[in-house]
């Protein structure tokens, strides 16, 4: 069968917008059929959103110890490093804070949640039993496995569209990338903008991305006012300080995979003033926004000025 240069579907999902770009691919529609199918397994399976997901069903459970799928414990397992690497910064035990984000499309959480206050917990509450496939925690430890998830599956649709239909790939799902396998003219053309809106016209700056992952991660996303008036941003930190005084606002990474580079966008975030410090101890490309729109470029990430004649493949060396 000859080989189509390239492939595009954009399309929504996982409550975003999600993008494949297939190059060289001997069978481009089957190429396509596997991302679809991945983000529908996943969604059903990791969604916050959804009352119906393996999630819910876990966060909702009455009893302290749970059997779950292989996917989904691979999910905690990432975490489970998160939060150890991230010396606790990176928790998904957050998710009663943000559960009033979701109420509005699951019913279950908020009827779990009703007459409960947002608990104090940690995912070093949880432990998982990978012999049985099992989860312990206590129970009303909300978990919310956003943000790395959505890189870990761009990691994992990326690797199973290369192994499956050769070629090369871009998986985009709503700022984590995974490029894998194949690229042309040194990688792959991409738009580094943090505007959240994702209009085609945002402005931003070029990059050439032709292995492993780029992300970018904002608190200018998912704001919104809780019940006792409280503005709240979706990032919190694991040990509960508040970053409303971080001056930065935004940061983008490279990394050997997409969850590598998401994981060095969030815990700079997180790290609240120590943002640029943080990252800078990645060693890895990254470019971190402030609130008055100052733009800091760490480990060999192009400047504003240089971007436009920028020709180097940005790969992520960690």
């Amino acid at each position: 069968m000859a080989r189509q240069e390239y492939y595009v579907d954009r399309f929504e999902a996982l409550g975003t917008r999600c993008e494949v770009l297939v190059y060289r691919s001997t069978y481009p529609k089957e190429a396509l059929r596997i991302a679809h199918a991945e983000i529908c397994e996943i969604d059903a399976i990791a969604s916050f959103y959804r009352s119906d997901s393996e999630l819910t069903r876990l966060n909702v459970a009455p009893a302290e110890r749970i059997f779950v799928s292989a996917a989904l414990f691979e999910i905690l397992e990432m975490f489970t490093w998160a939060f150890t690497a991230s010396r606790g910064l990176c928790d998904a035990a957050i998710g009663s804070k943000n559960a009033e984000l979701v109420f509005g499309s699951n019913e279950k959480l908020r009827a779990f949640m009703q007459g409960r206050s947002p608990e104090t917990r940690s995912f070093g509450d949880v432990q998982l039993d990978r012999e049985c496939l099992a989860i312990s925690r206590p129970v009303g430890t909300v978990l919310d496995l956003g943000g790395l998830t959505k890189s870990w599956l761009a990691d994992r649709i990326a690797a199973r569209i290369v192994k499956e239909t050769g070629g090369g790939v871009l998986v985009n799902l709503r700022g984590d990338i995974d490029v894998c396998g194949t690229t042309a003219e040194g990688g792959w053309r991409g738009n580094v903008t943090h505007d959240v809106s994702l209009a085609s016209d945002s402005p931003g700056q070029e990059i050439l991305v032709s292995s492993g992952g780029v992300a970018t991660s904002s608190r200018l996303a998912r704001k919104w006012t809780d019940g006792q008036g409280t503005r709240r941003e979706h990032l919190e930190r694991g040990d509960g300080a508040s970053l409303r005084d971080s001056p930065f606002v935004g940061a983008t990474a490279a990394g050997r995979s997409a969850v590598m580079a998401n994981f060095y966008t969030l815990t700079s975030l997180l790290s609240g003033r120590r943002a640029i410090a943080t990252m800078a101890g990645y060693s890895t490309p990254a470019l971190i926004r402030a609130v008055d729109g100052t733009r800091v470029s760490l480990g060999g990430w192009p400047s504003d000025g240089a971007s436009s004649k920028y020709t180097k493949p940005l790969v992520g060396a960690r």
